[in-house]
């Protein structure tokens, strides 16, 4: 196999939306992975786990605009997408979407 390329992975998507509201849901779930360390063969497998990641977003319209919450890696998995470099703990985004169209 390739490094850092999971064996598996799969994204899921749900999503609602209302004329006050949207909602969606979202989930990346990578299975795991591997790094030849050495510099000659036979290298040395590390094995990188696997994860799962889910995220979050509400937008609520507000004329031609609208504001939104988003949460990324709602549940704060700790995770690598590759040695030594950790993946983000969970990340809290507010935001104004602005329609400069007219």
């Amino acid at each position: 196999p390739l490094d850092y390329t999971p064996r598996h992975q799969a994204n899921l998507f749900m999503g609602y939306h209302h004329k006050l509201f949207s909602f969606a849901l979202w989930s990346n779930i990578i299975g795991e992975s591997q790094a030849k360390m050495g510099k000659a063969p036979p290298f040395d497998a590390l094995m990188i786990p696997s994860y799962t990641l889910v995220n979050a977003l509400i937008r609520k319209p507000i004329g031609d605009h609208s504001i939104y919450l988003k949460i990324s890696n709602l549940l704060n998995e700790s995770y690598f997408s590759e040695p030594g470099f950790p993946g983000q703990s969970r990340k809290i985004s507010v935001g104004m979407n602005i329609n400069i169209r007219k």
